[in-house]
């Protein structure tokens, strides 16, 4: 199947922080992604049971750090959607560059 060069914009809050994981899911280097520092106000970390790995929930007194990265394709939104599972969503939360 064909993936259109679609490039949007992602915040990474836990796992995908880490260059080399991203570069494992990405197929390439994080660093290809412009990261960027980031903050999403109005959320906070979690920990989630018997896991790994983050999640975040909406608190108002407080804000997540974060990168943001660029230019994700189609084919690269889909292998972070595999990645991250039936319960990931991607939403436009109005996150911030720093």
């Amino acid at each position: 199947m064909p993936y259109a060069r679609i490039m949007a914009e992602y915040f990474f809050y836990g796992t995908l922080m880490d260059p080399e994981v991203a570069r494992e899911i990405l197929g390439r280097p994080l660093s290809g992604c412009s990261p960027a520092q980031g903050i999403l106000p109005g959320y906070k970390r979690v920990c989630v049971e018997g896991a790994s790995y983050p999640a975040i929930k909406l608190d108002p007194d407080h804000h997540v750090d974060g990168l943001v990265v660029s230019r994700i394709s189609e084919l690269e939104a889909f292998r972070l959607k595999r990645y991250e599972g039936s319960d990931y969503d991607v939403l436009s939360l109005g996150i911030q560059v720093l």
